[in-house]
């Protein structure tokens, strides 16, 4: 007998076609947004707080980060905003006039 897939908890609906989602790290109007689990689901975050980010915003945490930085030290977006490295990566996201996708290289000081 064929094993059932769970429902996935964590996706949220989509707006309406005329609604702007706001990325809750980037502050910038997005077409669309992914579901960032604060604590990552490997280290026990499955059913934790989560957070909407664009694509690239989640894309250039999980390149800065190890799961184990994200869920012990950058476990909200008060404390990833307050980082070095994701505040320096702000302020040049920001800039930009797309607020289409940007290639994201994984760090090579990768903690």
């Amino acid at each position: 007998m064929a094993r059932k897939r769970p429902q996935r908890t964590n996706v949220q609906p989509l707006p309406a076609k005329d609604e702007a989602v706001v990325c809750e790290l980037c502050q910038r109007e997005v077409d669309r947004y992914t579901v960032h689990h604060l604590v990552p689901r490997a280290r026990g975050g499955r059913f934790g707080p989560t957070a909407r980010l664009c694509p690239t915003c989640h894309r250039q945490l999980h390149a800065l980060f190890s799961e184990a930085t994200l869920a012990e030290e950058l476990n909200s977006i008060a404390l990833l905003q307050a980082n070095s490295q994701v505040n320096s990566y702000l302020r040049w996201v920001r800039k930009q006039k797309s607020a289409g996708g940007f290639k994201v290289r994984r760090a090579n000081n990768r903690r």
